[in-house]
């Protein structure tokens, strides 16, 4: 098995098993809320990256097109991450 098939078979209920946790901001907070938004992010973004590696280069997702949806995965994310690390201080490493 290749990695865009461990991938692709990860999306989108088994997308723990196939992160690293130690990578993701606020993941040993009990707030479902927080676990739902941050695992939305990363699924959306392996899909990408899933889409962005198909074998047949048509069928794989165009450049800007990538670009433009890791923006939005981006500010999504920041969106929901900014307030907490103002109420947490600058410089915070949450957990």
């Amino acid at each position: 098995m290749d990695l865009h098939k461990f991938s692709e078979d990860a999306l989108p209920d088994k997308i723990w098993e196939i992160a690293d946790t130690t990578m993701w901001l606020h993941t040993g907070t009990h707030d479902s809320n927080t676990r739902n938004i941050i695992e939305q992010c990363l699924v959306h973004v392996i899909a990408l990256g899933v889409t962005c590696s198909r074998k047949q280069p048509r069928e794989r997702t165009l450049i800007q097109d990538a670009v433009n949806e890791m923006h939005a995965i981006r500010d999504s994310y920041l969106k929901f991450a900014r307030p907490l690390v103002v109420e947490h201080g600058a410089g915070t490493i949450l957990q």
